[in-house]
């Protein structure tokens, strides 16, 4: 999935990181579930735009 950094190592804890933060701003009900999947889907989409 990463160019950048292909070890497991590096990319499986910063997913995990981004994941638990989107998710506990829902929980704490700071944002709407859309405003983390847009913030997602803008996160994942530039880098892969600017890579591809």
């Amino acid at each position: 999935m990463s160019r950048a950094y292909s070890k497991w190592y590096v990319v499986a804890p910063s997913l995990l990181w981004a994941g638990s933060v989107g998710y506990s701003r829902m929980y704490l009900g700071v944002h709407y579930p859309t405003d983390v999947l847009a913030g997602a889907v803008l996160g994942l989409g530039r880098p892969l735009h600017w890579m591809g």
